[in-house]
């Protein structure tokens, strides 16, 4: 999805456009934490702006189509794919996502009991959110938490990967630098 869009910031056209929309609207269908794109698209439009070896050719109309097509289409994608669904957050499916919803007062209660498309994605994204907030058991080198240590992935790699591969990544990084 950033990459399609880069390649739409550089030189924009409508397939590219129809590229990020159609990208953007998959990734969003297939991982929850892909929502992190809604802020991400935005943020490297940005940077793009910002950097003055990065020539950014597209036109604010054309960032406002393909904003608008991006969100369009992502919404009727998620709507397919959860069967063209619409119910109320009222399932026992639904039990953390009427917690968070109802930590937000009169507006969360009225979220709660209205009938939404794709119900299930909207569920399955505020349980990821309250996870990412309350996190989960975790347990690491004799230690417990609930949300997990900086180093895990690096400790991951060294326990998991052979002698020989470990020693191969750090010649590879020594002749790289």
């Amino acid at each position: 999805s950033l990459i399609s869009f880069g390649a739409f910031l550089e030189r924009p056209s409508r397939a590219r456009m129809l590229l990020c929309a159609v990208v953007t609207a998959l990734a969003l269908t297939t991982r929850f934490s892909s929502f992190i794109l809604v802020l991400a698209l935005p943020i490297q439009y940005v940077l793009a702006r910002l950097a003055a070896a990065k020539n950014v050719n597209a036109t604010k109309r054309q960032l406002l189509f393909c904003a608008v097509l991006t969100v369009l289409l992502s919404i009727a994608t998620l709507w397919a794919v959860y069967g063209f669904e619409i119910r109320a957050l009222n399932g026992p499916q639904d039990i953390v996502a009427r917690k968070v919803l109802t930590e937000l007062g009169s507006f969360g209660q009225s979220v709660i009991h209205a009938r939404l498309p794709f119900a299930s994605y909207l569920s399955g994204l505020l349980l990821q959110f309250a996870h990412d907030s309350y996190g989960h058991p975790a347990y690491l080198f004799g230690k417990t938490s609930l949300h997990g240590w900086w180093y895990y992935f690096p400790a991951a790699l060294v326990v998991k990967m052979t002698l020989a591969s470990l020693v191969l990544s750090l010649i590879g990084i020594g002749v790289a630098f």
